[in-house]
């Protein structure tokens, strides 16, 4: 590694190997910073069970789609530092929480019997519709094989059953 770096070193504001390295095997989508350009409805379809992308990713993405009607959501404590003080951490958690009245006060939630699902919808102060579906199981890959999930997607994109 020492070699790379150094032959790459007389080249000005050259990478080195870690970072070359990095470029080619990591892939970083610009979806938060980009998803304000969405003027089409949208639906999210996410299982508990993903072992691949935690459902957090998805309610992150989801609640960026409706912050025009909510504002941002308040700085999550994840990002808060080690001497974070007694009271801004519970001015932080009064933030949340008023954040998540209104999250709750816009939000439609739907669920099916069992609660195999639940379906948070709102419409943007622009009219585009969005929706959120939670899905217990499906794993991955099998998301839109879960019963239910197909009738939601015929419905909400007025799609014609095939049967």
């Amino acid at each position: 590694m020492g070699y790379a770096r150094d032959s790459l070193s007389n080249i000005p504001d050259s990478p080195t190997l870690l970072e070359l390295l990095l470029a080619c095997t990591y892939t970083q989508f610009q979806t938060l910073e980009r998803i304000h350009e969405i003027k089409s409805p949208v639906t999210i379809v996410h299982s508990h069970d993903d072992g691949n992308t935690p459902i957090s990713h998805a309610i992150l993405v989801f609640d960026q789609l409706i912050s025009s009607v909510l504002g941002s959501a308040p700085p999550s404590f994840h990002a808060l530092p080690f001497s974070t003080s007694e009271e801004e951490f519970t001015a932080l958690k009064t933030k949340h929480q008023q954040y998540r009245k209104l999250r709750d006060d816009a939000v439609t939630i739907s669920r099916t019997a069992d609660d195999a699902f639940v379906v948070n919808e709102v419409v943007r102060s622009d009219g585009v519709k969005l929706a959120f579906v939670e899905i217990k199981y499906g794993g991955h890959g099998r998301v839109a094989a879960q019963e239910g999930v197909q009738d939601i997607l015929i419905e909400r994109y007025h799609l014609r059953n095939p049967l």
